[in-house]
């Protein structure tokens, strides 16, 4: 009885006028929600904030995969797009108001798909082409991506230099085994192949992953699977997430549970060769010349900008610079972060 009001998820984009209906007392209901899986359509939002110089645009919700270890398609529903027409729109509305950065985001980008504009469908690939062709916005960053939708033509893509080299891999595991459990859509030879093919066409390019340790059946051969696939493989840091039981999922009824104490030792190993492997690739950066994006001045410090291919950089030395700028910057350091124990920063100076 104390509650006023009850808006589910599919009802969100309403919550300013339900809440001006409560007060006026023009509700005669206090639960406003619908079925996700009928939900066929997706508001339009996002970017808004002024105070950014980069905006993320989402460009899609839901998600069909089912993974076993995942409440999201239960909690978002099937996947929807928005039309492509009204992303062009948005994104040179945005590049009009000052923003140089838009970020495609969605709950599984991967899933984008407008099938009613005309010249289409457009999927993920179709949509970067025409966002490209049809907007002058300086950079685009697309989100997280599974190794299997980075098809041909966004290799392609990826050449245009306006595309940040920045790829974020939704990976997982490094065990075909565990990621048949998972109920992924690969297996660990094709998370190879395209960590590889990156590397090859892009090997300045950094190449963020998510990887879950002590899933429900993982014994220690399937973890060192995954240890020494990713110890070859080419990447710049993952991000590691000990197994964490999602209540209706079909792992969480698994009997093969990983103590909770193994589960936290192997994402510690995974972490230490992630900062590893991060250490290596910033002193690579140093020397290096960057297309920096001056981001919000701090209160006090140095100024922060952020590289197209996804490195923080603070400025060595007190620029002056307004924000809304893309500098070009030479790397002259690295320091490790001191609350932050699997990343670091770059410092530069702006030059010219």
């Amino acid at each position: 009885p104390e509650v006023d009001l009850i808006i589910a998820n599919s009802h969100k984009s309403k919550i300013e006028d339900l809440l001006q209906k409560h007060f006026r007392g023009e509700l005669d209901q206090k639960v406003f929600r619908s079925n996700i899986f009928r939900n066929e359509k997706l508001g339009l939002g996002g970017g808004e904030e002024s105070a950014h110089t980069r905006s993320f645009l989402k460009i899609q919700d839901g998600c069909n995969s089912f993974c076993t270890f995942c409440i999201i398609p239960y909690a978002r529903g099937k996947s929807r797009s928005l039309p492509l027409g009204a992303l062009i729109e948005k994104i040179n509305d945005l590049h009009f108001k000052g923003v140089q950065e838009v970020v495609l985001t969605g709950v599984h980008i991967g899933d984008y798909l407008d099938e009613e504009t005309s010249g289409g469908p457009y999927d993920l690939a179709g949509l970067v082409r025409e966002v490209l062709n049809q907007t002058a916005i300086p950079r685009v960053r697309l989100t997280s991506l599974e190794p299997i939708e980075l098809s041909e033509e966004l290799f392609e893509l990826f050449k245009n230099p306006r595309m940040c080299k920045h790829f974020h891999i939704s990976l997982q595991s490094a065990s075909t085994k565990i990621l048949k459990g998972m109920k992924r859509q690969y297996d660990s030879e094709k998370v190879r192949w395209a960590l590889e093919r990156i590397h090859r066409d892009h090997p300045e390019a950094f190449v963020g992953m998510d990887v879950i340790a002590g899933f429900p059946g993982e014994s220690d051969e399937d973890f060192m699977e995954t240890y020494n696939n990713l110890k070859a493989w080419p990447w710049t840091r993952i991000h590691v997430f000990p197994y964490s039981e999602r209540k209706g999922t079909r792992a969480a009824l698994s009997e093969e549970v990983v103590p909770y104490s193994v589960r936290k030792e192997r994402a510690r190993k995974l972490r230490e060769l992630s900062l590893e492997r991060y250490d290596l690739a910033a002193a690579r950066q140093v020397g290096s010349l960057k297309r920096v994006l001056l981001l919000k001045s701090q209160k006090s410090g140095p100024q922060k900008g952020l590289s197209r291919d996804y490195w923080d950089i603070y400025l060595g030395e007190d620029s002056g610079l307004s924000r809304d700028r893309e500098v070009l910057i030479k790397v002259t350091g690295y320091q490790r972060a001191q609350k932050d124990r699997i990343k670091g920063f770059l410092v530069g100076d702006v030059q010219g």
